[in-house]
C-alpha cells in the first residue's frame, strides 16, 4: 500500500471504472488535501478491493476519477474465535470475574 489518501465510497458511486465522490470528499479533497487533476487517491467501496483512482476533474461539488489499478485485500479477520466463560470470584456481591477455558 502507498501513502494516498484513502476515502470510502457507495458502491453507486463506482460505475464503469469511473468514480465520482461528493460531499465532505469533495471539500477533504479541494481544500485540505489540494488535489488537483491528475494526482492519485485510493478508493475502497464494500468490495474487497482497493481501488488506485487518478482524478480527472476536480469541481466545487464533485469530484471525478478513473480506476487504474485494483488491489484485492483481505477482509475477514486472521483471530480466531475462542469460547471464554466467566467464573465469579469471591461471595456474594463479588465484583470480580475471572476468564477460563474448558
Amino acid at each position: 500500500m502507498s501513502s494516498r489518501p484513502k476515502f470510502f465510497v457507495a458502491r453507486e458511486q463506482i460505475n464503469n471504472n469511473k468514480v465520482t465522490l461528493t460531499g465532505s470528499d469533495v471539500s477533504h479533497i479541494r481544500t485540505v488535501l489540494r488535489l488537483k487533476a491528475g494526482d492519485s487517491i485510493q478508493v475502497i467501496s464494500d468490495s474487497d478491493k482497493w481501488l488506485t483512482v487518478r482524478l480527472v476533474e476536480v469541481k466545487t461539488k464533485e469530484v471525478k476519477g478513473e480506476v487504474v489499478a485494483s488491489v484485492t485485500i483481505n477482509v475477514e479477520s486472521p483471530l480466531e474465535q475462542v469460547r471464554c466463560d466467566f467464573k465469579k470470584v469471591g461471595g456474594i456481591g463479588s465484583a470480580f470475574y475471572y476468564p477460563f477455558n474448558d
